[in-house]
Formats: C-alpha cells, structure tokens, sequence
C-alpha cells in the first residue's frame, strides 16, 4: 500500500477542502456535509502536526467548515478499517479514484449501507449514521 503525503497547507488560513481534488468535490458536491467533515478531520489532522513541530502558532484558531456533530460521526468511521482509513486518506487529494471510500465503506459495514449512510450525513441525522457504522 503507497501512502502519498497530503499537501501542505497552513489551517489557521485555510481548509484541507483547499486542496481537495476538484473531481471529489464535484462527486459529492460543493455544500456537501460528508466534503465539510473530511475537510475538518484533515484541517485538525494538519494542526496537530504542525504544532507538535512548533510550525504552528498555538494561540490562533483553525479553519473549520463543518459541523460538530457531522465531523464526529465521521471520526467514527474512520479508523474501523485499513482499507477505509486509507481511502479517506486518498480519495479527497486525488491520489485514488473518486469512489475508492464508497467501495471501503461497502467493503467495512457490509454492501449496500454507504449510500444511506451518506444521505443520512447529508441530511444530518447522525442518530442513523450511527446506526449503520455502530
């Protein structure tokens, strides 16, 4: 499994979705909640490095996009499966077909559920979003 690094950016002056590959966004859509969520799990994921590098000023905030509850019931997926975790890693760069999560999460959660599971995101009922994962 290759493992590209994602690119740099500075999240006390933008979101991860700044780098997000366009076709990703088109897939899911530019108000997308699920595009929102993955955005502030990289944004997050990004300050965290910097900071435990001292790259980052700690007393300013990040950009964030996304609901609470939305990039909670993201998190929850996120590490349930190799396979899953390395889609989410991919998929919004670039680095792997738009579609490589939805396969994942079919793959992780039993065929079928991605697509009501993401309606349900978009519609933010996470009470079903949790229903589906666990």
């Amino acid at each position: 499994m290759t493992l590209t690094s994602i690119p740099a950016f500075n999240p006390q002056i933008e979101s991860a979705i700044s780098r997000f590959s366009t076709e990703f966004i088109m897939h899911y859509g530019r108000a997308s909640v699920f595009v929102a969520a993955l955005a502030d799990a990289w944004t997050i994921a990004m300050s965290k490095m910097l900071l435990a590098n001292n790259m980052l000023e700690s007393n300013y905030p990040i950009i964030t996009i996304a609901e609470k509850d939305a990039l909670e019931t993201l998190k929850r997926i996120t590490h349930r499966s190799e396979i899953l975790t390395h889609a989410i890693f991919q998929e919004p760069f670039g680095f792997a077909a738009v579609g490589v999560i939805h396969e994942a999460f079919e793959k992780t959660f039993e065929g079928g559920s991605f697509a009501v599971w993401l309606e349900a995101l978009e519609n933010k009922d996470y009470g079903k979003c949790i229903s589906i994962t666990g």
